[in-house]
């Protein structure tokens, strides 16, 4: 049962709380210097920015891994310097509260590639709505530390040097990179990719890519967001769901290794991605990890697998084809109006295991308008 399961196992009956668009913070990106693009951040962010690098050092940092990441934090820290967002990342850590060394901050800010180690997970769906005419793409959160991330969760809205809104993003106080982004136009999705062997080379984290393909004046819309996309010089396996105005003007980018990629688009209004290869289309489906028909709990390093009770609890990649069915069963097809499609998606999401115990947020986004609706979990501390 999930009280059995380790606490960092967020519970069930956290609530999803509606982010106020008024409540953004504005991230001037093209500012020379750190503080001055971070200078949104009020008292409450900088609380949240040191409990979430406390999280991220405890996940990545202390013993016995931390004999691990810490040498390798040292080690690749020169390499980190010469890549973007190096002084917003050394900016991160002088305001850790000591959570977090600079060379550990560069390392933390790469968490989606040390993410190949333990694994992670999201849903992803873009669904088109016959009544307005429109995309409507959402997806989940799925990750460690659901709690810290979710309390950590903002609005950001990017300007240029001229003040002028150029994109919008779903943030985590104290990552410089992004994994939801959109423009009136476009919108994309960062999901986790397995892989059946140590995944990483060098390149830049996926986080760090999407948002440069966001800042990116050239990116304009799905087409030329795509053409960028599909020469990332990427540094691990990953899922990337983009997402444009017209109907099957989608499609899920699968990155390999050593320059592989394979495009996988939207089929009759509806594309949905969890975090396994397609079975039937991707060259990269070996890759997948086993995903047993009833919910698991992998303890003795990932060994050995316990069957439990409840799909909540269950760990993420083996819940994988279990998630993607719910969502496309449950979508397609769909005759409902516009409001009806929201609220489906909505039940969808709060179903185990597409809500579950990582569940750091929910982000509907409509690219048509530029329209980002975002629910955060914020924890109740007694539960």
């Amino acid at each position: 049962m999930f009280e059995d399961l380790p606490t960092r196992r967020a519970s069930r009956h956290d609530p999803m709380v509606l982010l106020s668009t008024e409540d953004h913070r504005t991230i001037p990106f093209e500012a020379t210097q750190p503080h001055e693009v971070w200078a949104a951040l009020n008292p409450q962010d900088h609380q949240d920015l040191q409990a979430l690098c406390h999280t991220f050092h405890q996940m990545l940092f202390a013993l016995p891994q931390g004999l691990l990441t810490g040498v390798a934090a040292k080690h690749y820290y020169h390499r980190y310097q010469q890549q973007p967002y190096i002084k917003e990342t050394d900016w991160m850590a002088d305001h850790s509260g000591g959570a977090l060394s600079k060379t550990q901050m560069a390392l933390a800010q790469r968490a989606y590639v040390v993410a190949h180690a333990p694994g992670a997970a999201c849903s992803t769906s873009v669904v088109w709505d016959q009544t307005a005419q429109q995309n409507i793409c959402m997806r989940s959160l799925d990750w460690a530390g659901a709690r810290q991330l979710g309390q950590a969760t903002r609005l950001y809205q990017f300007v240029d040097r001229h003040g002028t809104n150029r994109f919008q993003a779903v943030g985590n106080i104290g990552m410089v990179g992004l994994l939801t982004a959109i423009k009136p136009g476009l919108c994309a999705a960062i999901n986790y990719a397995p892989w059946t062997v140590w995944g990483i080379e060098q390149g830049l984290d996926p986080l760090l890519l999407l948002r440069q393909l966001f800042e990116d004046p050239n990116v304009v819309d799905y087409h030329s967001a795509l053409d960028t996309l599909l020469a990332w010089p990427v540094s691990s396996p990953v899922y990337v769901t983009l997402c444009g105005v017209e109907k099957d003007q989608a499609c899920v980018v699968e990155f390999g290794l050593k320059g592989m990629r394979h495009v996988r688009q939207s089929q009759a209004g509806l594309l949905v991605q969890t975090n396994h290869f397609d079975p039937e289309t991707s060259p990269f489906v070996d890759k997948n990890i086993d995903m047993p028909p009833h919910p698991v709990f992998k303890d003795l390093l990932k060994m050995r697998q316990r069957p439990i009770e409840d799909w909540y609890a269950s760990d993420l990649l083996p819940s994988s084809a279990k998630r993607r069915q719910l969502l496309e069963q449950g979508l397609r097809p769909f005759n409902g109006d516009a409001q009806q499609l929201r609220e489906k998606l909505a039940s969808l999401y709060a179903t185990p295991p597409v809500w579950n115990y990582e569940t750091a947020y929910h982000a509907l986004m409509i690219p048509e308008n530029g329209t980002l609706q975002v629910h955060a979990r914020r924890a109740n501390p007694t539960l």
